[in-house]
């Protein structure tokens, strides 16, 4: 990273920052394009400008803007794009209400931790126009919904500013946040109208937030496209509808499958069962197990993964039968402690499993032998389960493997629900390979048989869609760009009481075949206290590192939520505020 401006020509330099930052000069004054960290405050006099007059936004991502407040205190006006503009004006009062973060919708995850004063919306379709300049509004929806590029000549050539919309030619800078909703991949299917709109205004010259100063738009706008659409194509794939049937159906004499939720019943012929997975207690299904089926006992409770709609009916099922929790060790934590997890925070249900499984454990049930594995296509803490039910093998998938309707193994990316690029969806396609299930059983969908030809065809998807999304990835290593929590901040929800402290982590993994360096500094609210304040040391290759401080809160520490961040630094580059987490003061 180049220490000082860059001069890219007359009148437009550069400032490397946790973003890029664009600065137009006319005379002793400037604008802005973004800000991050408002490093470029300090070369201001070396250009000879005295006054720093607007900051124009791209987008609302903190690492754009974590600096807005200095630039304010310095005299700079804000304008960021009027749809976005909550996450400047009101971005505390976001964080005090709860709305950020969002949950698994997860809009706004990575705004300011603090609102500044907005004096500007800026509209698609619209010109902002400074000291001559004109610049052109564009609607570039990419990393969010509502990011813009900004168009206009400086010296003679014309400029795009693009934001995240590309890194380099045909790559950009973050996967995961092309994704604004559960389970869906908007902003990537956005993502070739987004470069057409910025290729028919005709720039000479692709000014990005991260990445390469591009001087052949035409070539790099195309070759992105041509990926974006590539990878649409692989994982943008309609898994068969949910819950197919109305009522507790009998798939074969000792399974059954409720269609109300996400559960499956394995049935022993002396009136016991086990079930796999219960998003809700329905008091009626139960009576008809009895009635109709003559269960009399649950003996045990298979949990594939933390979510909601997987284990909310856990508790009463406990009580009403005195079930046992069955999981596996990966998920043990995450389950018992869903306030450590950024994915699982906002959620009220603790679980303590009672009997943890190694992925590839067998346990004899009554007549059955359970296998555990480790399936973590939709999330890393993700567990399923082979069985021979009325003579056929057959695996229960939870959330790992649906299908298509073209009768196609599926698998959803949610980077969110935290899944690894080299390993998630490819480790779940090698073990149906190896294990050969014929009957399938995912959670939202009816059970399918699965043949060879199926099984192949699904480990060639999964290398292949692991591959096109490590080449449509810019950053250092691609991982980092697939992984939101490589570098996170455990617990994710903090609960302190006035004049109380709280034992936390900086949590670091290095992707890198080399050892590398980190350095973090802890970014609190008012009120807040941290020792020490600032986390530094190496990280062995393909390492995860934990660097512990204490958080506390003083005696008048303001009630409610407010987040913390960590500034980080890895590997020599400052990508700054990246990874935040929500402190609740209060008796």
């Amino acid at each position: 990273m180049s220490a000082g401006p860059v001069r890219l020509s007359e009148h437009l330099y550069l400032v490397e920052d946790t973003c890029k930052v664009y600065l137009v000069t006319d005379g002793d004054k400037a604008l802005a394009i973004d800000f991050g960290s408002g490093k470029v405050l300090k070369h201001l006099g070396t250009l000879g400008v005295t006054s720093l007059e607007w900051v124009l936004h791209t987008h609302y991502h903190r690492d754009q803007c974590q600096g807005d407040g200095k630039g304010v205190g310095a005299g700079a006006k804000l304008a960021v794009p009027e749809a976005e503009r909550k996450f400047f004006e009101q971005a505390s009062q976001l964080w005090a209400a709860g709305r950020i973060p969002s949950g698994i919708l997860h809009g706004g995850n990575f705004a300011l931790r603090q609102s500044v004063p907005v004096s500007q919306g800026l509209v698609p379709g619209e010109a902002f126009p400074w000291r001559g300049h004109r610049f052109e509004v564009l609607a570039t929806p990419c990393q969010t919904p509502d990011s813009l590029t900004l168009v206009t000549e400086v010296d003679g050539q014309r400029i795009a500013f693009t934001g995240d919309l590309i890194a380099r030619p045909g790559q950009v800078w973050d996967f995961g946040e092309l994704q604004w909703s559960y389970l869906q991949y908007e902003g990537l299917q956005a993502l070739p109208a987004s470069l057409e709109t910025v290729r028919l205004s005709k720039p000479d010259l692709l000014c990005p937030s991260h990445g390469d100063v591009m001087d052949r738009p035409e070539v790099a706008l195309a070759e992105l496209a041509l990926r974006a659409e590539r990878v649409a194509g692989l994982v943008c794939r309609q898994a068969i509808g949910r819950w197919n049937w109305s009522d507790l159906v009998r798939v074969s004499p000792h399974l059954l499958k409720d269609a109300g939720t996400t559960s499956y019943f394995v049935l022993a012929d002396d009136g016991h069962a086990v079930v796999f997975d219960l998003g809700a207690f329905r008091p009626e299904l139960f009576q008809e197990l009895r009635q109709r089926y003559g269960v009399t006992a649950v003996d045990a409770l298979v949990v594939s993964h933390f979510h909601g709609d997987h284990t909310a009916g856990i508790p009463q099922l406990v009580e009403e039968f005195g079930a046992e929790v069955w999981a596996l060790d990966v998920e043990a934590d995450i389950l018992e402690h869903p306030e450590k997890y950024a994915m699982s925070s906002g959620t009220k249900l603790s679980l303590r499993p009672d009997r943890l499984f190694r992925d590839g454990e067998q346990f004899a049930w009554r007549g059955y032998t359970f296998t555990f594995l480790h399936l973590p296509a939709h999330t890393e803490y993700h567990l399923g389960m082979l069985a021979t039910v009325d003579g056929k093998a057959t695996m229960f998938t939870g959330d790992a493997v649906g299908h298509t309707d073209g009768n196609e193994l599926a698998a959803s990316f949610v980077c969110r629900n935290r899944i690894f690029l080299e390993s998630g969806a490819l480790a779940t396609a090698r073990e149906l390979y190896r294990w050969a299930p014929y009957v399938i059983c995912p959670a939202h969908s009816d059970p399918f048989v699965c043949d060879l030809e199926q099984r192949r065809r699904y480990l060639d998807w999964a290398v292949s869609a692991k591959d096109a999304i490590s080449g449509l990835i810019a950053q250092p290593h691609p991982a980092m760009g697939f992984d939101p929590y490589w570098v996170r901040i455990e617990p994710y929800l903090v609960r302190l009481k006035p004049g109380r402290s709280a034992e936390c982590s900086v949590v670091v993994r290095n992707y890198f075949p080399l050892a590398a360096e980190f350095e973090a500094d802890l970014c609190l609210a008012e009120g807040l206290r941290a020792s020490p304040e600032r986390l530094k040391g190496l990280i062995e290759p393909g390492a995860e590192r934990r660097f512990s401080f204490s958080l506390a809160a003083g005696e008048k520490a303001a009630s409610g939520r407010q987040p913390i961040a960590a500034d980080v630094t890895f590997a020599g580059r400052r990508s700054g505020e990246l990874t935040e987490a929500v402190v609740e003061v209060g008796e």
